[in-house]
């Protein structure tokens, strides 16, 4: 049921980066809905949830998917979170390719492969 969901919050989140390609970036991150996520986590969930909004806020979306990557592969992210992960991917590969001019392919490819590794898929870019 969670692959069903993850893969149904994908696809969604792939048709809206694909006809949002032009003009100036009316997307926004909705990294409250990231952080009430996170809010009773403590530990590496706690840390990680930090440097991703800290990188989110400051437009650094290879480093936000970084962090998430990093605890993704820990393991340890709840479904909530990992929920709240694959929502926040979403919103970043929106913007990532809305803003093309701003952002390389590696960080599209990296959200990308992020994004698979949160539905358990094996990464397609590399």
């Amino acid at each position: 049921m969670k692959r069903i969901l993850f893969s149904l919050v994908l696809a969604v989140g792939m048709s809206l980066v694909l006809t949002g390609c032009g003009g100036s970036s009316s997307s926004s991150v909705n990294i409250t809905a990231f952080e009430q996520a996170f809010q009773s986590s403590s530990g590496d969930a706690k840390t990680a949830a930090t440097a991703v909004v800290s990188a989110v806020k400051s437009g650094n979306l290879g480093a936000a998917a970084d962090a998430m990557e990093k605890f993704a592969k820990s393991g340890k992210a709840t479904a909530e979170e990992t929920s709240a992960m694959s929502a926040l991917v979403i919103d970043l590969q929106v913007i990532a390719y809305e803003e093309s001019e701003k952002y390389s392919d590696d960080v599209r490819n990296k959200l990308s492969d992020l994004s698979g590794l949160l539905v358990g898929s094996a990464p397609i870019t590399r």
